[in-house]
This record gives structure tokens, C-alpha cells and sequence, in this order.
């Protein structure tokens, strides 16, 4: 309750010390902060803390205490690869594909490279799979392919792509 400085003793280890540092503000203060940069990601630190007056009197260094820096953001958008259209059929189709992280499945499909018709899976997985149903027998349907992981990093469309549902009488047809 007594105006002083502010020092804060910084360590990565309850060993030795990486960093000392001192409230830069000249006032003395009966509130205290103390901000410290250049902390590296996901690392615990220990620190403890004292306090001097204006004339000279510092206070015993505090208990120790710690935080953990939290992770550094991810900002990777999922890599997808390998489609491939299966079981298509007069009026279905799976499309399926994989992502090098887990993400949603997301798909838009229409009778030309505009697509229309969205669906999506919010289960975040590796390996995705998506039925498309309700399609017209014997038509071209134009297909594209996204992911978006739990950082909601998007990845870009796929390239367009394209299936043929089988007529309704002949059974399946995929190109």
C-alpha cells in the first residue's frame, strides 16, 4: 500500500534466470503491471516479483509463480487431395477426398461451373465423404470441393469437376 517501483525476475525453469525486468515508468505506483515481450509459444514461465520505495526500502521477492504462453495461431489451410467420385447411380453419387488436417467437408454441385447446390459435413475429419442425392437421372452435374479447419483456415475450391448420374433404366454411369 506504499508507492514503489515494479521488477519482475523471469525464468523458463525454476533454475536459472533468462530476464530481469523493471517497470521503465519513473512515477512509483501502488498499482502494479508489467508488460514483457519476446516470450516464446506454447512455453511455461516461472516469475516472481518485488517492489523498492522511494527510499530504498524493497519488499522480500514474492512467491514464485507461472503462466504458459498460449500456441502460436494456426493460419494453414487444409491441402486437399485425391477426389473421387463413387457409387454413382441414377440419382446419387459420394464424393470423397482427404485433407492433410482435419476439417469440415463441404461440396457445391450444380448443371454448370455455378454450382447452385451446397452440401456440407461439419464433422472436422481426415478422410471425407459426402453423399449427393436427389440428383436427375442421366445428367452432367458439375462439382467443386472445399475444407475448413477449427481455425477456420478456408481451403481454396478444388478445380471444377464433373459426373454423370446413369439413366434411370441402365444402371451406372460415371465419368
Amino acid at each position: 500500500d506504499e508507492a514503489s517501483d515494479t521488477r519482475v525476475e523471469l525464468r523458463t525453469t525454476t533454475g536459472g534466470i533468462i530476464g530481469t525486468a523493471t517497470n521503465t515508468d519513473t512515477s512509483l505506483v501502488v498499482g502494479h503491471s508489467l508488460a514483457i515481450g519476446s516470450l516464446s509459444d506454447s512455453t511455461l514461465y516461472f516469475f516472481k516479483a518485488l517492489s523498492q520505495d522511494f527510499a530504498g526500502n524493497a519488499s522480500a521477492w514474492s512467491a514464485t509463480a507461472n503462466f504458459t504462453t498460449p500456441a502460436a495461431p494456426d493460419v494453414t489451410v487444409p491441402v486437399i487431395s485425391g477426389i473421387v467420385t463413387s457409387g454413382v447411380d441414377a440419382r446419387s453419387v459420394t464424393i470423397t477426398f482427404a485433407t492433410n488436417e482435419i476439417g469440415d467437408t463441404e461440396v457445391q454441385y450444380g448443371l454448370n461451373d455455378t454450382y447452385g447446390t451446397t452440401a456440407i459435413s461439419t464433422v472436422d475429419v481426415l478422410d471425407h465423404v459426402i453423399d449427393l442425392t436427389s440428383l436427375t437421372p442421366g445428367t452432367v452435374y458439375h462439382y467443386q470441393v472445399r475444407s475448413t479447419d477449427p481455425a477456420n483456415n478456408v481451403a481454396a475450391w478444388s478445380t471444377d469437376a464433373t459426373f454423370t448420374t446413369a439413366d434411370a433404366e441402365f444402371g451406372v454411369s460415371d465419368v
